[in-house]
Formats: structure tokens, sequence, C-alpha cells
């Protein structure tokens, strides 16, 4: 039988942040800033007050710390979906399934926050959002340009305006995937179908008529 050491003191208190930035997230995606609390996300990582800012030393913090996870998650995300989204539709649908079954609900409470910091974040974290993404939003203004000169774009579009409206859109279909339909068919049916129709969509904005 395989040995495993216990967790250090450094990987005890690493997991334990992890755990209060998992609950801050939660937190975070259904109250927004103003609506969450130290305690309530103390409560939700099922630790003390005192404990939670013995990690964090305010509420400012913690957000920070949700703020950079959000930021290193959506890194490549855009890019990944415009470039299979243009194969074919089978491969961009591929690709939305896989990104959104690896962890459903982390994936649409990530895409709710994101939301939240965009709407009602401070100054100085939107600044950290396009600072944090930037680097992502040139390397796929400069896919799309290449793909123009190439032929295989429309030639019409403003590359550094895409990049957004994608970024939206994908992010709001995700945000609320969770929401029920209109129509009788199941919860399954009618995200399928809104994944079917947000590949096409990106598709008919950036393919050749």
């Amino acid at each position: 039988m395989e040995n495993t050491a216990p967790a250090s003191r450094t990987e005890r208190s690493e997991q334990l942040r992890q755990r209060i930035v998992g609950s801050a997230l939660e937190q975070f995606a259904a109250h927004g800033r103003t609506g969450m609390s130290l305690s309530d996300i103390a409560q939700g990582a099922g630790i003390s007050k005192q404990l939670l800012l013995y990690h964090f030393k305010s509420k400012a913090a913690v957000e920070d710390a949700v703020l950079e996870l959000l930021i290193s998650r959506s890194s490549g995300d855009i890019t990944g979906v415009v470039v299979t989204c243009t194969e074919s539709m089978e491969a961009g649908l591929e690709e939305m399934r896989r990104r959104l079954l690896e962890d459903p609900v982390l994936t649409a409470r990530a895409a709710r926050a994101m939301v939240r910091f965009l709407l009602d974040g401070t100054r100085e974290q939107q600044v950290r959002i396009t600072e944090g993404t930037r680097h992502w939003f040139e390397a796929v203004v400069q896919l799309l340009r290449e793909g123009q000169a190439k032929g295989r774009y429309r030639p019409g579009f403003n590359p550094r305006a895409m990049v957004p409206q994608i970024g939206m859109l994908m992010l709001t279909n995700i945000a609320l995937l969770g929401q029920g339909g209109w129509e009788s068919n199941t919860d399954d049916d009618w995200r399928q179908a809104r994944l079917v129709e947000f590949v096409r969509g990106v598709r008919a904005m950036l393919l050749p008529d």
C-alpha cells in the first residue's frame, strides 16, 4: 500500500485559501459585491470569520483573489472558440461542450461573477480585467486580421470591436445557461439548442457568405 505524506503547513494553507476563494466566488456570483459578506464567505468555506481574516485581511483582498482566478480562467477561452467555431459546426459545439461539461456549475458561476465585475466592479477592478486579458485579446485580434488577409474571415468587420462582441456573447450565454427555456423541452435540450445557435452566430459573424 502506497504511503501518502501528510500535507505540509504551506499546502494546507493554500488549500484553505482556495476554499475561501471558491466560497467567495459562489457568493459574488449570486449576490455581487454589495450583497456578499465575509461571514457568508467564511460559512461557505466551513471556517470562522477570524480565520478567514487571517488569510485575507479585508473583503477587498478576497475580491482581488476572486478576480485573479477569473482572469486566469479566461485566458485562451475566446481563441479556442473562434478557431473551432470557424472550423465547423461540429468542432465548435464540441469545444463549447468540453468547456461547459468540465465543471458546469463552476463555469456558469465564474461567468456570472465576471459579468458582475464588469457591471459593478470598482474602476481599479475593471482596469485589472482589461490589463489581465490584454494578451489574449491582442492574440485574437491578430488571428482575425490574419484570417481576413487570407480570405478566411469576412473583410468588412473591425477585429478589435469583434473580439469583445464574441466575448460578451459567450460570457452571457454561459452565465445564463442554467436558465430554463420558454418551451416544454427539457433543460438539456434547451441548453443544446442555445449552444447550437451560439456557434451558428459566431460563424455568421466571422465567415464569408
